[in-house]
């Protein structure tokens, strides 16, 4: 059928000029923080653990939110996993980097730590339900920490959840703005956790592999001796 267009053409000189936008009120909203509650109940679990890991998923490259990870996985003495998908997180040549960044599920190292650990944290892991499942974790009696805000942007009707993960404590942050708080929380642990990082730093630089390092140390709660291997 034949359509018949027609062109309406109107003088803007004399139109009202439109209002300034104020575009600082449509800028994106600042991140979030975590509660100071779930902050301490997260570093305390971290405090208490025997055998911690640390899932590092998607995260800041900056050199401070590097540092600061680096740092909270010295004083929690965790094992490292870290995810191929999201680029360098970690250092893979530290001593508590445990295996090879994976794909889609860690090596058989990776599962191993999982399945051994009685406190996992997971910062901002990618499917960390299938992630557990593949390891068969969390063994019985450890606790999940996740420190993620993507469930902001699930949707029940397509879901964009997926599995759904067992987890203790929600820290509901990005992990550049979590890992800061938790490092402050746990803070000094004493001399024993200067030992732990001084053996850490040095076993990562120097490589050891059969070399025993011993150190003594003293406080003002006491003496310390540690052996590092």
């Amino acid at each position: 059928l034949p359509v018949r267009v027609g062109v309406v053409e109107i003088e803007l000189n004399d139109a009202e000029p439109l209002d300034a936008i104020d575009v600082a009120r449509f800028t994106p909203p600042v991140a979030s923080a975590p509660s100071a509650e779930q902050i301490a109940r997260a570093a305390a679990l971290l405090k208490a653990a025997k055998a911690p890991v640390m899932l590092i998923g998607r995260v800041s490259r900056s050199k401070e939110a590097w540092d600061t990870r680096m740092d909270l996985a010295v004083v929690t003495r965790a094992r490292v996993i870290t995810d191929l998908k999201c680029g360098a997180s970690f250092p893979t040549a530290h001593h508590l980097h445990v295996g090879a960044p994976s794909v889609l599920t860690p090596d058989a190292e990776g599962l191993a730590a999982l399945g051994e650990a009685d406190v996992i944290l997971s910062l901002d892991w990618v499917d960390l339900a299938g992630t557990l499942k593949a390891a068969k974790a969390p063994a019985s009696g450890a606790k999940v920490i996740h420190v993620s805000v993507d469930y902001q942007v699930h949707n029940g009707w397509s879901m964009d959840h997926q599995g759904l993960a067992p987890v203790d404590v929600l820290l509901a942050a990005e992990p550049d703005a979590a890992v800061p708080l938790l490092v402050d929380a746990i803070g000094d642990t004493g001399p024993l956790a200067k030992v732990a990082a001084l053996c850490v730093l040095l076993a990562s630089a120097r490589k050891l592999a059969a070399t025993t390092i011993f150190f003594v140390m003293t406080a003002p709660e006491g003496t310390a001796i540690a052996t590092c291997f």
